[in-house]
């Protein structure tokens, strides 16, 4: 495999995308109880920086806090970076 076949995957593998009807929120603190940070809307993408079963910590934008994992889509990212791997038909 080529250098620059690997990089789309590298590029997608700690990122995740919100699975929510509207918004999901980015807490200060992984806990339901703790300040909301920001938002995170419908196919919004984040970078992870701390993955947990539950909860993990995220970037996105100026925005940083944690997310609860139930509410985000990692598969998601999976396709879409499979997609991007997608050379398209040169004419002849």
């Amino acid at each position: 495999m080529k250098a620059s076949e690997e990089e789309p995957q590298d590029e997608w593998q700690n990122r995740l995308m919100a699975n929510v009807e509207e918004s999901l929120n980015v807490r200060t603190e992984a806990s339901e109880e703790s300040a909301l940070a920001g938002k995170l809307r419908k196919g919004d993408v984040a970078e992870v920086t701390e993955r947990g079963e539950e909860w993990s910590k995220i970037t996105s934008g100026n925005v940083s806090g944690y997310v609860k994992m139930n509410f985000v889509s990692l598969e998601t990212m999976h396709i879409i970076m499979q997609m991007r791997t997608v050379q398209p038909m040169q004419k002849s």
